[in-house]
């Protein structure tokens, strides 16, 4: 981040909760009980010595956005586990189905890991806690759904070791298709307001030039007649239009919305794969 020596610690856990709240809702969390647990994490995955710029760099690579939603999970509250079932139960479904043999099987597996995530362990705490934000909660979701598959034998073995044998993602295709709509219901208001945003910061003629290639389908050279330049120049005038918006939706997402770098090479991920956003939309509105 740019004002990384400027920024405390507290500064992070701040505006992690900030975002967490503008995705999530008020869950019942305490911006204080938020900044305490994000330490708490901090500490276990550094130790307690750690030097400060180290604290910062683990806090800003952690997924906060997630962290928020759990803590208030582990708490617990009543707003939180509301949340967490309409974001994830469909999510949870749909990898039990995927690893299990029979659709009765998938429905126990998926009914038990919610009520184990409920439920204390042996130390007291909520196993919902064991998340650290190190990866998204979907990634942790779907390995804990497939470890106990296993354990429990509700699984075509085949199946499970296929989903596990990357540490990402086996049916890609799949996984993929299901943390996209999480990302959409996650980032979807945020994105829309960006990409609107981001094409006003366009000029008439950058509009123009945009909606003659994507909405009338006209080719490079036939653009470029259009708007009277020479054809050698238009590849370049394309370029440099992606790159104006991209940097325009980064400065946005960065600056009027908090979010870290990681959030939102998230978010740019999601903007590229998801045909729900287009920049058409606002561009013919405009």
């Amino acid at each position: 981040m740019s004002s990384a020596p400027a920024m405390t610690l507290s500064g992070i856990a701040a505006q992690a909760y900030s975002v967490g709240y503008a995705h999530h809702g008020d869950l019942d969390l305490r911006p204080e009980r938020f900044e305490a647990q994000l330490y708490l994490i901090i500490e276990k995955l550094l130790g307690p010595d750690a030097l400060t710029s180290a604290q910062l760099s683990c806090a800003d690579s952690l997924r906060t956005t997630d962290l928020y939603l759990t803590i208030a999970c582990a708490q617990p509250t009543d707003l939180g586990w509301r949340r967490f079932t309409v974001a994830y139960q469909r999510y949870i479904d749909r990898i039990a189905r995927y690893v299990s043999s029979t659709n009765s099987e998938a429905q126990e597996l998926s009914e038990n890991l919610l009520a184990d995530l409920f439920l204390h362990d042996s130390t007291g705490r909520s196993r919902i806690a064991t998340f650290d934000g190190r990866q998204s909660l979907a990634t942790w979701l779907r390995v804990v759904i497939s470890r106990r598959a296993i354990n429990h034998s509700l699984v075509n073995r085949h199946n499970v070791e296929r989903f596990d044998r990357d540490t990402d993602v086996a049916d890609k295709s799949c996984v993929d298709r299901m943390e996209s709509e999480i990302r959409r219901n996650r980032y979807g208001a945020i994105l829309s307001e960006a990409l609107e945003e981001a094409s006003e910061s366009l000029t008439d003629r950058e509009r123009l030039v945009l909606l003659l290639r994507y909405e009338e389908g006209l080719r490079l050279v036939q653009i470029a007649k259009a708007i009277g330049i020479h054809p050698s120049g238009i590849t370049r005038k394309f370029r440099q239009l992606h790159l104006k918006l991209q940097k325009k939706i980064v400065s946005i997402l960065a600056v009027k919305y908090q979010l870290g770098p990681e959030t939102i090479k998230e978010c740019l991920l999601d903007i590229v794969e998801n045909p729900a956003y287009s920049v058409l939309v606002f561009l013919k509105a405009s």
